[in-house]
């Protein structure tokens, strides 16, 4: 089962810490009280879409920077049958 998502407001801060005052992942971690590897995580989605400084991400919406983070899924969806 995926993990829970941190709150957008939370990963913009995550973004805004790492690459506006340049904080390390372990001092971004724990002023938002998420894991390192939750910091390293957004950061490289962040990346992976582009979005290479804090003011690029500033720009985006909300969901605008939800759907750049987090693209809809490719893989289509089946359901299984359950066995009894």
């Amino acid at each position: 089962m995926p993990a829970e998502r941190l709150p957008m407001r939370k990963i913009r801060e995550v973004l805004r810490l790492r690459w506006s005052l340049a904080l390390t992942e372990r001092a971004t971690a724990r002023a938002c009280k998420a894991a390192r590897s939750t910091v390293r995580d957004y950061v490289q989605r962040a990346r992976a879409a582009g979005l290479t400084t804090w003011e690029a991400a500033n720009k985006l919406g909300d969901m605008e920077l939800e759907n750049a983070l987090f693209p809809p899924s490719s893989m289509p969806t089946t359901r299984r049958v359950l066995p009894n």
